[in-house]
């Protein structure tokens, strides 16, 4: 990957004049109860045999994924933070993060669902193609853009939409992405911790305000974001009202951030 990054910038400054810009992507999977899938420490005392645990556990396996886009322009990190999640489900669910998204005025945030919440090619290219395009007054330059070796990531349709919006793919290899690729080395532990830590004071709020239910990531919320106020969504579906309660986290995760 070294390698071929020193001959594509020596390339681009002796034919343009110009050393590349560089952006990089990748996906994060999180689960609805993130901090039960992972191994957090209890408030039980060391060494008891038996831990009280009350969390619905179908939600520690539940899954959901943030795209996440790195730049080496360093003007770009404040005002263009492109962030992309993707939810199991269907056009009901698709059209409900939507309608949270504009709730809480997220430009910048898009989102898709899948069979499976993650990705698929089909959903990288789509993400490609959002994230990708220029503003309007762009100087136009060819940049480099930076991911790993992931079964949707490979592909001449890769290649194609890259292509398309001036942009020159280049992998990570194979178990380098831990010490190379900025998503992982930089971006996706500390946004993991934020995400817990917000989602275990949620979960304790739950607890205060019901002490009788089990906290859920889909059963009850109480969202209070740009001055929209939504509260039991439970009615529905249990699955409806992921796209509002993981954007409202992830839209704060990104303010801490």
């Amino acid at each position: 990957m070294w390698l071929n990054t020193c001959r594509v910038r020596c390339l681009m400054w002796l034919h343009f004049g110009y050393d590349p810009d560089a952006d990089g992507f990748d996906q994060k999977p999180f689960h609805l109860n993130e901090a039960g899938s992972k191994r957090r420490p209890t408030l039980a005392h060391r060494g008891d045999n038996t831990i009280p645990l009350k969390e619905l556990h179908t939600e520690t396996r539940e899954r959901w994924t943030v795209n996440t886009l790195v730049s080496s322009r360093p003007f770009v990190a404040p005002a263009w933070p492109r962030l992309e999640v993707l939810f199991k489900g269907g056009d009901v669910i698709l059209e409900q993060c939507q309608e949270a998204i504009n709730a809480l005025h997220l430009p910048w945030m898009f989102a898709q669902t899948s069979d499976s919440g993650s990705y698929r090619l089909e959903h990288v290219l789509t993400y490609l193609d959002r994230v990708l395009e220029r503003p309007p007054g762009d100087d136009g330059r060819w940049r480099l853009l930076y991911c790993d070796c992931y079964k949707a990531h490979e592909g001449d349709a890769i290649l194609r939409v890259a292509w398309k919006h001036r942009y020159i793919v280049l992998m990570h290899g194979g178990g380098t992405t831990g010490v190379a690729q900025t998503n992982d080395s930089h971006l996706h532990a500390p946004m993991s911790r934020i995400y817990q830590d917000l989602e275990q004071a949620d979960m304790i709020r739950q607890l205060d305000e019901s002490p009788w239910s089990c906290p859920s990531r889909s059963r009850f919320v109480d969202l209070v974001q740009g001055g929209v106020y939504v509260r039991d969504w439970g009615g529905r579906r249990g699955s409806s009202c992921l796209g509002v309660i993981s954007s409202h986290l992830v839209c704060n995760l990104l303010i801490a951030l």
